[in-house]
């Protein structure tokens, strides 16, 4: 079972009491709910608990209908009669919303793989639905986004991984949403430890490239006999250097007793003059 079809298994498992709820989840499923040549309705999913919650909305709105499944791990929900004057209507009762919400889900929506990103679509077989859920979303708080398709379908989407932990919380799946809370803040760790990972590597690659070019600078200057006239600062840091080829800026500040900034300048001064010979 996928990720998402496990997130609607669990919306199915919320229990609707309210005539109203009922109704308006109902509305929100017939955004993909279609119409056959004979005046049928027809939904077609993989999912059986999603399938059995069409079939009950139907039902719970005098429409009688069977599920049966069909090859692979598909099922089909189809009216019994032909239907008509079925439209769907936009809530206004807070309670309502909710459950239009999650029925569009339920009937048209998928929900990625939190391994890879973090995204809800709703796939809608027209703009003016899509519209209508954009609008439903946005008066609850969510940020939405819509694109049309070539095909003239459109598809309403939200990316923000805090949305749509939101959204699973909202539409009755809060044990998904923890779960993805996990999985982001893993995620965001590793990413953290990687971060501070490559930092450091940066850093000790960059201070072995410094440390080698300036041994390089000072045996050159040992050899042409200047070393001897070096100052004895300098010629204490250099030293330190030749000891300690791989230390840090810090270490040969603590071994010399002189400060990071002085035995940075004398470092560069031993570069500077190597360059000169």
């Amino acid at each position: 079972m996928s990720y998402c079809s496990e997130v609607k298994s669990e919306i199915c498992n919320h229990k609707l009491n309210k005539r109203c709820c009922k109704r308006a989840e109902f509305w929100g499923l017939m955004l993909s709910v279609k119409t056959k040549k004979d005046g049928r309705l027809i939904f077609k999913t993989s999912n059986l608990s999603v399938a059995e919650r069409v079939a009950h909305g139907m039902r719970a709105n005098g429409i009688d209908c069977d599920v049966t499944k069909l090859r692979g791990d598909m099922y089909n929900v189809l009216s019994a009669n032909k239907v008509e004057g079925i439209s769907v209507c936009l809530p206004n009762k807070d309670c309502c919303i909710t459950a239009f919400v999650r029925g569009a889900f339920l009937a048209c929506g998928q929900l990625s793989n939190p391994g890879s990103s973090y995204r809800v679509d709703f796939n809608l077989n027209g703009v003016d639905d899509a519209n209508r859920l954009l609008g439903v979303l946005n008066s609850v708080g969510f940020e939405p986004r819509i694109t049309q398709k070539s095909n003239g379908k459109s598809t309403v989407y939200i990316k923000n991984s805090t949305q749509v932990e939101d959204l699973m919380t909202y539409m009755g799946a809060p044990l998904s949403s923890l779960g993805l809370m996990e999985i982001r803040v893993e995620k965001d760790y590793k990413n953290h430890i990687n971060r501070a990972v490559n930092f450091e590597t940066a850093n000790y690659v960059r201070s072995y490239d410094a440390g080698e070019s300036q041994v390089v600078a000072i045996e050159k200057i040992k050899s042409e006999g200047v070393f001897e006239s070096l100052p004895d600062d300098t010629k204490k840091v250099a030293v330190s250097r030749l000891e300690n080829p791989d230390a840090s800026l810090s270490r040969i500040a603590e071994i010399t007793g002189l400060s990071k900034s002085a035995v940075n300048r004398r470092l560069k001064y031993i570069i500077e003059l190597s360059d000169k010979i």
